[in-house]
C-alpha cells in the first residue's frame, strides 16, 4: 500500500492569488485609514471653529483695554469696549480654519474614490482565490475518494488472494 500524497497542480496559481488578495486588503485598508484621518482632522477643525465662534460672540462687558476693570457707563456710551485687532484675528483664524476644512473635503473626496477603486480590486481578488480554493477543495475530495476506493481495492485483493 502506497500512499500517494495529495498534489494540487495549480498550488502556485493558488499562492499567487492568495498574494494578490492580501495585497489588495493591505492597500484597501490603507485607504481607508487614509479616509479616517482626513474625518479626524475634520472633526478637529470643526471642534476649533466652534471653540473661535465661541470666542468671537462673547461678550466682556466693562473691560478696559489698559486696565481689565470695568468701565462706567454714562450716558449713550456703552460700558463695553470691543477689542476690534482682537476679533480681526479670530475672524482671521476662522477663515484659516474654514480654508482647511474646504481643503479636506476636496482631499476626502478623492480618497473616498480611492478606497472605492481599492475595494472593487479586493473583491476580485477574493473571488478569484476562492475560486482557486474551491478548486482546490474539490480536487482534494476526488483524490481522497478515489484513495479511499483503491484502499478498498486493496484490501480486497489481499482477502481474495488469501
Amino acid at each position: 500500500m502506497s500512499a500517494k500524497k495529495f498534489s494540487f497542480p495549480l498550488e502556485k496559481v493558488l499562492k499567487l492569488r492568495e498574494f494578490e488578495e492580501e495585497r489588495a486588503r493591505i492597500e484597501l485598508g490603507r485607504a481607508v485609514s487614509e479616509v479616517e484621518r482626513i474625518n479626524t482632522e475634520l472633526k478637529t477643525i470643526a471642534g476649533k471653529r466652534c471653540e473661535a465662534g465661541i470666542m468671537r460672540s462673547q461678550d466682556n462687558p466693562g473691560k478696559s483695554w489698559k486696565t481689565e476693570e470695568p468701565e462706567k457707563s454714562s450716558g449713550f456710551i456703552p460700558a463695553r469696549l470691543v477689542d476690534m485687532d482682537g476679533l480681526f484675528y479670530i475672524e482671521k483664524y476662522i477663515s484659516r480654519l474654514d480654508s482647511e476644512r474646504d481643503k479636506l473635503l476636496e482631499d476626502l473626496t478623492a480618497a473616498e474614490l480611492v478606497v472605492e477603486k481599492k475595494r472593487e480590486i479586493y473583491v476580485e481578488a477574493a473571488k478569484n482565490l476562492k475560486t482557486m480554493q474551491n478548486l482546490k477543495e474539490k480536487k482534494q475530495e476526488i483524490w481522497h475518494k478515489e484513495y479511499l476506493d483503491s484502499q478498498a481495492e486493496e484490501i480486497d485483493d489481499i482477502i481474495n488472494s488469501r
